[in-house]
């Protein structure tokens, strides 16, 4: 099995000239993930799922010498076998030793724990040292509680911090494509589209494969779909199966079913729950209820919570409540917002409101306004106005029509 040496991920394709998800040139590393390639995350990796290699006594000896590193192996090894607290003993110590590695999935495992006053605490130590993964963290939380200001003020800090290493000065890493996207989205955000496209153009025509889809997403959100494919294309052409998904969606806009079949299912049997989930939803669309639920199972086999999510819709729509509710839950607790509101409002149909205002306030918790809603039409039911009031206000600050109405 081959890997990419700068990234970790798995190298898909005969030969690649570059990683289809870091855009590093190859050529690549044939052995296992070493240590310190895998604490290199891909864009959107959960950090608490990385792979640790090498030798469980050698880490732990070189843990206990101090190797940060180390420390951070042997968490990942902890975590991996259910043991959290002895996960959050070793980043603890890596932390205190100034890993910013360490401080971000301390951040993941407080906010794991709905302990998301202590995540911004990690995300925010990690990010004063520069770290801009945390940055992005910190992002997410802001907007996630409505503060648009520190959103931005975050992602600008994120592009900055990026941008910084546009130069390429000798010694320095150069401007990684998270930063350099953020850059462009900034850009874009603020008006500045043509600015936004030649900031990924540049990286793209130097054969950057992510500069590459970041290129090709902002074209289709800028409205040039044909430009868009041909990038899309370009990237799925090298194995990326993120691109592959965001082609295959493209195709099924333009009419081209058979094409946007075969592209979802090059990408599912690759392993791509997102594929699944995507080629689940196709044939929904084609009105296909047999395949709708065999993908969306496949998916929801793979871990996808979305696909989980999707499920619960699924059975409600068939009219099996109890199995929907148990799909949502499943989704809930991995996070998925609408899965919580969906779980809430199933629960109060069934008369227990306890457990849906718990995973109303959950869902509103994460930004969902739909839950907010709910949750103030609940409180308002209870005769809580002050409660009401103050959820229906989030949810319209947050463009929630129907709770603008309310008010």
């Amino acid at each position: 099995m081959n890997f990419c040496s700068e990234c970790g991920s798995k190298i898909a394709g005969e030969a690649p000239k570059f990683c289809g998800e870091c855009g590093s040139a190859l050529p690549i590393a044939t052995d296992e993930l070493t240590p310190e390639t895998s604490q290199q995350y891909p864009d959107e990796s959960k950090p608490l799922e990385a792979d640790v290699a090498g030798s469980r006594d050698g880490g732990e000896q070189a843990a206990a010498a101090g190797n940060t590193d180390a420390m951070i192996e042997r968490g990942f090894l902890a975590h991996n076998e259910g043991d959290v607290a002895g996960a959050r003993g070793w980043w603890e110590q890596a932390a205190a030793a100034g890993n910013t590695d360490a401080m971000f999935n301390l951040g993941y495992l407080a906010e794991d724990e709905d302990d998301v006053a202590g995540a911004r605490g990690w995300f925010e130590q990690a990010a004063a040292a520069g770290d801009t993964d945390a940055m992005k963290e910190l992002e997410r939380l802001a907007h996630n509680e409505g503060d648009v200001a520190g959103a931005r003020r975050w992602r600008e800090q994120a592009a900055v911090a990026g941008a910084a290493w546009a130069g390429y000065p000798a010694g320095a890493k150069p401007l990684i494509d998270i930063e350099l996207f953020a850059f462009a989205a900034m850009k874009g955000e603020s008006g500045d589209v043509a600015g936004a496209l030649k900031a990924c153009q540049r990286r793209a025509d130097e054969g950057n494969i992510a500069s590459m889809h970041n290129l090709a997403y902002l074209l289709e959100r800028s409205g040039d779909a044909v430009a868009a494919r041909k990038w899309y294309q370009i990237v799925a052409d090298v194995g990326n199966t993120d691109a592959i998904c965001n082609l295959s969606r493209l195709l099924f806009q333009s009419g081209d079913i058979d094409g946007a079949r075969k592209c979802l299912q090059t990408a599912a049997d690759e392993g791509n729950s997102e594929a699944m989930l995507l080629y689940g939803e196709l044939c929904r669309e084609l009105g296909d209820t047999a395949g709708t639920g065999k993908w969306l199972h496949k998916a929801a086999d793979e871990g996808n919570s979305e696909a989980k999510s999707t499920l619960g819709n699924f059975y409600y729509a068939k009219g099996e409540t109890a199995e929907a509710s148990a799909w949502w839950e499943a989704a809930a607790k991995e996070g998925n917002d609408v899965a919580m509101n969906n779980l809430g409002k199933a629960l109060y149909e069934s008369g227990d409101v306890t457990g849906a205002r718990e995973w109303l306030q959950k869902g509103a918790d994460r930004g969902n306004d739909e839950a907010m809603l709910n949750l103030g039409r609940i409180l308002g039911n209870l005769g809580d106005r002050a409660g009401a009031r103050e959820w229906l206000q989030k949810a319209a600050d947050r463009g929630n029509d129907e709770a603008r109405n309310m008010l």
